[in-house]
């Protein structure tokens, strides 16, 4: 789930940031220093896929697009387990989206499932919305 929308279909892996140190040797004072690094992690692309009634088609494909430059919240499940990236027990993390857009957008004669939060849906005629967000996880 990405910013409370829900998605039927998710390839990729959510990256949190890792701390690193760069050491470094201080010609004017004697020793080894240490550098930190800035707390945000290394891009990462999911890709995303959302059933839909055909009528909301542009409504799908727009509420992607409006995506691109924004931060968004994360809440993924592991079979009956909710990590909710945001909250401080999973690192407090939100995510910067640097590129959001649709790879494919195809009318389906019926589509129907069960989403986790708003349950089953069954959509005929449907569209098939597959969209890419590349993102950085960043702690606040």
């Amino acid at each position: 789930m990405i910013n409370s929308i829900e998605y039927d279909v998710k390839r990729g892996v959510v990256m949190a940031p890792q701390k690193s140190a760069l050491q470094y040797r201080n010609a004017a004072s004697a020793g080894i220093g240490i550098q930190v690094t800035p707390n945000y992690g290394p891009a990462f692309s999911l890709t995303l896929t959302r059933f839909a009634p055909e009528a909301d088609a542009y409504v799908e494909k727009l509420a992607i697009e409006q995506l691109n430059g924004t931060l968004a919240s994360i809440t993924e499940w592991f079979g009956s387990t909710q990590i909710v990236y945001s909250s401080v027990f999973y690192g407090g993390l939100t995510f910067a989206v640097t590129q959001a857009r649709v790879l494919d957008q195809q009318s389906v004669v019926r589509a129907c499932g069960f989403r986790r939060v708003s349950g089953a849906f069954n959509f005929s005629p449907a569209v098939k919305v597959t969209c890419q967000l590349t993102m950085h996880a960043v702690k606040l």
